[in-house]
């Protein structure tokens, strides 16, 4: 009997000792904001025992896949679930050293925002408590006390639980940066109440999970502290806060001024688009080569940047980007409004980033008809319905070359289509021949001609065309002019394919209207 009674217990302490080194799971929350809801691909903190220290010996497993395990402490995981999890009721199980825990149910939804503060303690395991958020200027400098926020300026805050995107980056990799990974759903921002403009919503590149949301501070912001929150399907996210100051110029973003496509990149000679905030109200066009109007001016560098347009109180600036700038590295580009200068903010550069301009449709908005000419004549090639639309006969023949009108072309016409950031042009297109100097125009005779030192391929349809020129248009900066001529079995359509394209890549879709 004795013996019995020693084996008994002899058992028992040996499942007592099991269960001090299996893993328990005590609460899952969601790492930004402390809460139980959480979504597919989510940042999330498990709490329980015996997680141990090391990463790797720690297996998460929820839904039967398997989470991205980065941080472990005795008492807590952060982990980061499975993005391909369907939403609902799913079980949460931590093994290590073969001790595996007792599962633990958690719900998953599409959507679970939170917005990351500066201090994450002060939750306190409260998920509705308010705090500074985690904000980045168009500077790159992190948003506080001392570097306040303006009303109008872009700025950025990270974020988690914001969803599928596109493309879909697997648990655990970090997420790439060409192309961005994009939030399937638009999140909503609000400021102080006022809805904020969203440009951009991605996994931050580099990163495992963390999304990045790009707006654009609503305008007319008091001085002062306003609290920021975010929606997404629907779902409401934590509250955080942000310091704003008075209203200074502001540098959004920078772009190819032919395309929507937004590079972050731009070729030097480019003309560009600059949009900004807290400019005025002056609008002008026809500047070139003016550096300033209205008290605005911008600076590439050390270099002032010759003005096209300015759109103020829209925020709109067309520039050209000095044609002196380099080939590569990043460049700091400062806007001034008066005396008042505006953060700085890095832009990449590019040895060519062509954009090819487009002439809206005003019978149909997502027509990206080309900017292009029948040779030698006004005369657009565009659809009979698109030359109507502007008040324009839809039948050129007979008319004399300076009048507007716009039909489809034909194999064998030729053609001169506009576009821009195509790199350098020289003299001839000398590869050691010098620039056009910032401030001047390509001769008006020709004489001579700054050809592009790289020649672009044409593409109609699929089909290669004869390039007869490719250079800067003769009493113009920055606007480039390639001739070429309509192959011989292209396909037909007032929407046919054209792209110009330059050796190692990069280059520029449009349409153009084609007719036998």
């Amino acid at each position: 009997m004795r013996r019995l009674r020693l084996s008994a217990l002899l058992f028992v302490a040996a499942c007592q000792a099991v269960l001090a080194q299996m893993p328990s799971i005590n609460a899952v929350v969601d790492s930004e904001r402390f809460g139980t809801r959480v979504a597919p691909g989510s940042l999330a903190t498990i709490f329980g025992n015996n997680f141990g220290t090391v990463p790797r010996e720690l297996t998460v497993v929820v839904g039967g896949k398997a989470a991205y395990v980065h941080q472990v402490g005795p008492t807590y995981a952060n982990v980061q679930l499975p993005v391909d999890l369907a939403t609902g009721t799913a079980a949460v199980t931590a093994e290590r050293l073969s001790q595996r825990s007792l599962p633990f149910n958690i719900t998953l939804y599409s959507h679970a925002p939170g917005l990351r503060v500066k201090n994450p303690g002060i939750f306190s395991n409260n998920p509705n408590a308010i705090g500074e958020g985690t904000f980045i200027g168009t500077d790159g400098k992190s948003i506080d006390q001392e570097r306040l926020a303006s009303p109008g300026e872009s700025v950025s805050v990270l974020a988690a639980g914001l969803g599928a995107t596109n493309p879909v980056v697997p648990t655990g990799t970090v997420a790439p940066s060409d192309p961005a990974a994009s939030t399937v759903a638009q999140p909503r921002i609000t400021v102080g109440g006022k809805p904020a403009t969203v440009m951009f919503s991605v996994l931050v590149p580099g990163q495992v999970g963390l999304y990045q949301v790009i707006f654009q501070m609503p305008v007319g912001l008091e001085q002062g502290t306003h609290q920021v929150k975010l929606e997404i399907g629907g779902v409401e996210s934590n509250t955080v806060t942000i310091p704003v100051g008075k209203p200074t110029p502001q540098i959004n973003t920078i772009v190819n001024a032919a395309t929507p496509v937004a590079y972050n990149m731009v070729a030097p000679g480019s003309i560009v688009t600059l949009w900004g905030a807290n400019l005025g109200a002056g609008f002008k066009l026809g500047l070139y080569p003016a550096t300033e109007y209205d008290g605005v001016s911008v600076s590439f560098g050390s270099t002032a940047a010759p003005l096209f347009a300015l759109a103020a109180a829209q925020g709109q600036i067309n520039l050209l980007a000095p044609t002196e700038l380099p080939e590569s590295g990043e460049v700091m580009v400062q806007l001034r409004f008066g005396a008042t200068p505006s953060p700085v903010a890095r832009l990449r550069m590019t040895p060519a980033q062509p954009g090819i301009f487009r002439i809206p449709d005003p019978s149909n908005a997502a027509r990206r008809t080309g900017a292009a000419l029948f040779a030698g004549t006004a005369w657009r090639v565009m659809p009979s319905s698109q030359a109507r639309a502007y008040g324009w006969p839809d039948n050129c023949s007979g008319l004399a070359a300076a009048v507007d009108c716009g039909q489809p072309a034909a194999p064998g016409d030729n053609i001169q289509i506009y576009a821009t950031g195509l790199g350098r042009a020289t003299p001839g297109g000398d590869p050691a021949g010098a620039v056009l100097r910032t401030g001047l125009v390509a001769p008006l005779d020709g004489n001579p001609l700054y050809l592009t030192v790289q020649k672009p391929t044409v593409m109609v349809g699929g089909v290669p065309a004869s390039v007869q020129f490719s250079g800067l248009a003769p009493g113009y900066a920055g606007l480039y002019q390639v001739n070429f001529q309509i192959p011989a079995g292209v396909p037909t359509g007032d929407d046919v394919s054209v792209t110009i394209t330059l050796p190692g890549g990069p280059g520029d879709g449009v349409t153009l209207a084609i007719r036998r």
